[in-house]
């Protein structure tokens, strides 16, 4: 594989090329196998804890979490399998995309809310999610969604002051002891979200340098001419108004020049020695 600027390589590793570069379907992938990791680490830790103190948590609501965690990894599982054999046919996948949203979005905040995160934890991995799904899928979707997340936090911040439904009705108990610390079991639960949170923020950042580092290109090519690395055309004339500006709002009025320099005959050289040869007197020049 060919090693680039936007391909990540460190000592030892193969390069891999970055993310944001890679076709929609293979985005997906990555998506849904960071996805997963929602399920499994809030399963692995509610399990723990039920089979460690079962008195602390809703037996009911044990199951039917379970029964989401195991749908949920199936369901993205099933979605994987099929990507990696569709890959070779196509290079997108709506369904797989809108899937992997919407069971991240019910996952991560019917967890939150069951166990009272929902506006820490919970809304943490949410808008990290955010971040990344807009680098690797429909930015137009996950506008979508937010709209549809942020009524639905205010309504679970208005549930949790009503006396009719429980905070927090996963746990049977407080998981913080009286002078307002964390037990330790609830400790590694919120140690276990911060697994999670580390590849999310790594990706983010990858995001976020990749942003950068196009915004940069981008402004370069606006106004640098990639023949002879001078200003082009257009940033001329951006600079030109801009200087007209502040001659006309200082005081003074200073006197605004402008200097113009031509090539004499230098279409002879064109018609002569090619337009390769051209260039490379411009750029002499």
């Amino acid at each position: 594989m060919t090693t680039d600027s936007n391909t990540l390589k460190e000592p030892g590793l193969i390069a891999i090329s970055n993310p944001m570069d890679w076709k929609a379907i293979d985005r997906f992938i990555l998506l849904a196998s960071l996805v997963l990791l929602a399920p499994l680490s809030f399963g692995v830790s509610m399990w723990a804890t039920n089979i460690l103190a079962p008195e602390w948590l809703n037996q009911t609501l044990v199951m039917m979490l379970s029964v989401l965690y195991v749908m949920h990894i199936a369901v993205m599982g099933s979605f994987i399998i099929t990507a990696i054999k569709l890959r070779k046919y196509t290079h997108d996948w709506p369904l797989f995309e809108n899937a992997i949203i919407s069971s991240f979005l019910v996952t991560v905040m019917t967890t939150g809310y069951l166990t009272g995160t929902h506006l820490s934890e919970a809304l943490l991995i949410i808008f990290l999610g955010v971040i990344i799904t807009c680098t690797l899928a429909d930015v137009n979707k996950i506008k979508f969604c937010f709209w549809i997340v942020v009524p639905i936090l205010i309504l679970m911040s208005a549930l949790d002051y009503s006396e009719a439904v429980p905070y927090a009705m996963l746990l049977e108990r407080s998981p913080y002891a009286e002078d307002g610390r964390p037990l330790e079991g609830w400790m590694m639960v919120r140690m276990t979200v911060a697994v999670i949170l580390a590849p999310l923020i790594y990706l983010c950042i990858l995001a976020m340098k990749r942003w950068t580092e196009r915004e940069s290109l981008y402004l370069e090519m606006s106004t640098i001419d990639g023949l002879t690395r001078l200003s082009n055309r257009n940033s001329l004339i951006s600079r030109g108004q801009e200087e007209i500006r502040r001659a006309r709002a200082s005081d003074a009025m200073p006197p605004l020049s402008c200097i113009m320099i031509d090539l004499d005959h230098f279409k002879q050289i064109n018609d002569t020695w090619g337009h390769h040869a051209g260039d490379e007197v411009l750029v002499a020049a």
